[in-house]
């Protein structure tokens, strides 16, 4: 296994803080779903996903609550099958997930053009 070296680990949690805020302001800019970056629609839909762990499946549906108000997902959001598994995707999405209901407000995803 190699390991990385500090600059490369503080470049990985620079570029995860940069997804987070890249998918805030998208939320707030109220940006249509169809309009959005590939990669960033693909770390969304990942932290959202049931998958994992039981405290990650339990974090996802607060995630799904706190931005669609119970309200069903944009199939585009939903359907995590047709993003590409790029590097560092679940790590981001981990991230988002922990981390993105604390700084939008409820229910804005569910104000996005879809």
């Amino acid at each position: 296994m190699v390991m990385a070296t500090k600059s490369e680990v503080e470049a990985e949690i620079d570029a995860d803080g940069a997804a987070l805020s890249a998918i805030v302001r998208l939320l707030k800019s109220r940006q249509p779903l169809d309009l959005w970056p590939d990669d960033l629609l693909a770390i969304l839909s990942a932290a959202l996903a049931e998958a994992g762990n039981a405290a990650e499946m339990r974090k996802a549906i607060s995630l799904r609550r706190h931005l669609f108000r119970g309200a069903n997902i944009p199939p585009n959001v939903a359907d995590i099958s047709h993003h590409p598994d790029t590097p560092g995707l679940a790590r981001r999405s981990e991230r988002v997930r922990a981390d993105l209901a604390g700084v939008v407000d409820y229910g804005c995803g569910a104000r996005l053009g879809m």
